[in-house]
């Protein structure tokens, strides 16, 4: 990335008044990982939505909790090493499952749990140097080359409590429902240098907090297949964000230049799609389990709003740029004897965004440059050790994101993206205990 965008960084120091409408920052704010949860479930790549059983299978199907015959706690910290190399630290999952024990029929109702679970659902961390030349304007009729130095970081992250319900019918059929908060913070800052004026500095805090619904079933056909249906509605986010922005002016005796920086309170709403999720379970003996996952969401179903009417024109935004996406995960685990198994995974997401055209672009008054994500694939592994009360598993997720990275300086400036792939790292270790 850092090469990417050496002379397009220049134009993050001039980023338009009114971000928190940017259609870009909306899809940001509104997608999450799919393989982040405990280190089983992240192991397998998430595809565990047809086994259950599992903390974070919580956050695609709470049906999942259906599946329990014990009570349950674990907590899963986690490494992020974002595109740059720096390193943070954060809680995947923590989860704390109440089992009502069985009933012991062998029709009808057998058991039931209650279930609170936190899971991380995304990282926002990343941090970019660049430097390069762009041009300056001396006076009317000349220009001059001039060096600038660009510092680009975002930080913190997103994450949902899960409060579900799950049952146990006939041992055939596992149904759930589960009402969950959401939160989110995120942090932007460019610190410009462009050889002119000095540091200028651009930078936004958003917060905000959310809530949604879950249903779910799996359906156990034969002894050696599960099939999992489930239902996200969209989560329904409030939101405030913060924008610290360098203002310019001109006077006969100063000529050019920058005054106090301005801030913005902005307060707004931020309704996510619809999520689907489907899939489908293999159990071969006790030896191993093969889980495939399928995700829907269409990001055009995005909606921004406040109560100043300034979103009247993102929608027609959203449809423009964003598309709907298709995730597929598949996972494995293979059981390697005295409690010891062996995990591994691969996800793939489909691109949010449609490819932008130089007429498009043309018609945006934005000086800034935008990055647009493309299709994300998810590498996994991971091992465990299952005791008949204590368990630990311990996985690693590499992430290869691939983006179109547009720059201008203005509408005359326009240039053909530029393909470029981000990769992040995640190890977490996961504790648990059944009882």
């Amino acid at each position: 990335m850092k090469k990417a965008i050496l002379i397009s960084s220049i134009i993050a120091a001039n980023i338009s008044l009114g971000m928190a409408q940017d259609t870009y920052q909306a899809l940001t704010l509104s997608s999450d990982e799919p393989v982040l949860g405990t280190a089983r479930y992240s192991g397998m790549a998430g595809a565990m939505s047809s086994f259950g059983g599992n903390a974070s299978t919580l956050k695609d199907n709470p049906a999942g909790l259906g599946v329990y015959r014990k009570s349950d706690i674990s907590l899963t910290p986690n490494l992020h090493i974002d595109n740059d190399g720096q390193v943070g630290m954060n809680i995947n999952n923590f989860g704390i499952i109440v089992n009502f024990g069985s009933s012991h029929n062998k029709s009808g109702y057998v058991t039931s749990s209650f279930g609170i679970s936190y899971n991380r659902l995304r990282n926002f961390s990343s941090s970019t140097y660049t430097e390069g030349t762009h041009s300056v304007t001396v006076d009317s009729v000349t220009t001059k080359q001039q060096g600038y130095g660009n510092e680009f970081s975002t930080d913190h992250g997103s994450g949902e409590w899960d409060f579900s319900y799950g049952l146990n019918i006939s041992n055939m059929v596992f149904l759930g429902v589960g009402v969950n908060a959401v939160s989110l913070h995120y942090t932007e800052s460019t610190l410009f240098n462009d050889g002119q004026y000095g540091d200028e500095e651009t930078s936004y805090d958003i917060d905000g907090s959310g809530w949604n619904v879950k249903v779910g079933a799996i359906v156990k056909p034969a002894d050696f297949m599960r099939l999992n249906l489930a239902f996200q509605s969209p989560t329904w986010y409030s939101l405030n964000e913060d924008n610290i922005y360098p203002e310019y002016g001109s006077d006969a005796i100063k000529g050019s230049y920058m005054q106090q920086k301005e801030i913005d309170d902005i307060e707004y709403d931020l309704q996510t799609p619809l999520k689907f999720n489907g899939g489908v379970g293999f159990v071969i003996d006790k030896l191993a389990i093969i889980g495939i996952d399928y995700i829907y969401q269409d990001y055009t179903a995005m909606r921004e709003k406040d109560d100043k009417g300034q979103f009247r024109n993102i929608k027609n935004d959203i449809n423009k740029v964003m598309k709907a996406t298709n995730t597929i995960k598949v996972g494995a685990e293979f059981q390697l004897g005295s409690g010891f198994a062996l995990r591994g995974g691969l996800a793939y997401v489909t691109s949010p965004t449609k490819d932008l055209s130089r007429s498009y672009l043309l018609t945006k008054d934005e000086d800034h440059s935008v990055v647009l994500p493309k299709e994300a694939t998810y590498y996994t592994l991971g091992f465990g050790y299952a005791g008949k009360c204590f368990y630990t598993d311990l996985a690693y997720i590499h992430k290869s994101q691939k983006e179109d990275f547009y720059e201008w300086m203005n509408s005359a400036d326009i240039k053909d993206p530029i393909s470029q792939t981000e990769d992040t790292n995640d190890i977490m270790l996961t504790l648990g205990l059944r009882f």
